[in-house]
């Protein structure tokens, strides 16, 4: 497996994915990604900016993620708790892998990939969001060392819980 920046011909591939795990999110009553999100443009869109990236595997996609050095609006204001520290970070979006993959360590290597990442960028802070109902994907960021912090609102208005983890310097 390796992980490399995301290109155009990968769309489709990604797409599969993503419909991969609306289907899962739907079937489990999770109401998140089931409003035409994320969709071939926002994935044009990451590629266009140089955040997104894959985990191949033999030639084939098996994995997703954005990593996105740029500061997140929607985490300046965070209710019932409070972020681990101020400093830069990172933030995660969009991760995703075939449902194949699951339980395999694909999420893992994705994830350490981008401590790697943000540790070459000088970038010592991670900070992601999930659905309050993603139970696995919840369970996912505590394994990897993240911290609970409290609740952002998404633009649209739709609740998330976010979580950092501080890296080792």
């Amino acid at each position: 497996m390796l992980v490399r920046k995301t290109r155009n011909e990968d769309v489709d591939q990604i797409i599969e994915i993503i419909e991969e795990i609306k289907e899962y999110l739907r079937i489990n009553n999770i109401d998140q990604w089931q409003d035409n999100y994320p969709n071939k443009e926002v994935i044009k869109d990451d590629i266009a900016k140089g955040i997104s990236f894959v985990v191949s595997d033999n030639g084939r996609v098996i994995g997703t993620s954005v990593l996105s050095f740029q500061e997140e609006e929607t985490y300046n204001n965070i209710h019932e708790g409070k972020w681990l520290n101020n400093s830069s970070y990172g933030v995660i979006h969009r991760i995703a892998v075939i449902n194949k993959g699951m339980r395999k360590g694909i999420g893992r290597f994705i994830y350490e990939e981008i401590e790697r990442m943000c540790i070459k960028n000088e970038v010592f802070n991670i900070r992601v969001d999930t659905h309050e109902d993603n139970h696995n994907m919840k369970a996912f960021l505590l394994s990897q060392g993240f911290i609970y912090c409290g609740i952002i609102y998404l633009k649209s208005g739709a609740k998330r819980q976010a979580y950092q983890k501080i890296l080792v310097r």
